[in-house]
């Protein structure tokens, strides 16, 4: 199994988990969007560190009403 952190590292927002198990399932954990105005963060919420057709399974397990997500 393989984890791979696509967003929230040391941040609060944009919380996003890519979980590949070794038969090659594809599990992401939260699809969030990251929110503040740090310049080396302009470009996060334009592209995903993984490409969305791959995934076989999302799991939204936090969800705010005042957060925004990026969809698939």
């Amino acid at each position: 199994m393989k984890v791979q952190f696509c967003g929230a590292a040391q941040q609060v927002t944009g919380s996003s988990h890519l979980i590949t198990l070794d038969s090659g399932y594809k599990i992401l954990l939260d699809c969030g969007l990251y929110q503040g105005s740090d310049d080396e963060m302009a470009n996060f919420n334009q592209k995903f560190l993984f490409n969305p057709s791959e995934l076989d399974c999302l799991i939204i397990y936090f969800y705010f009403q005042a957060l925004k997500f990026r969809w698939l």
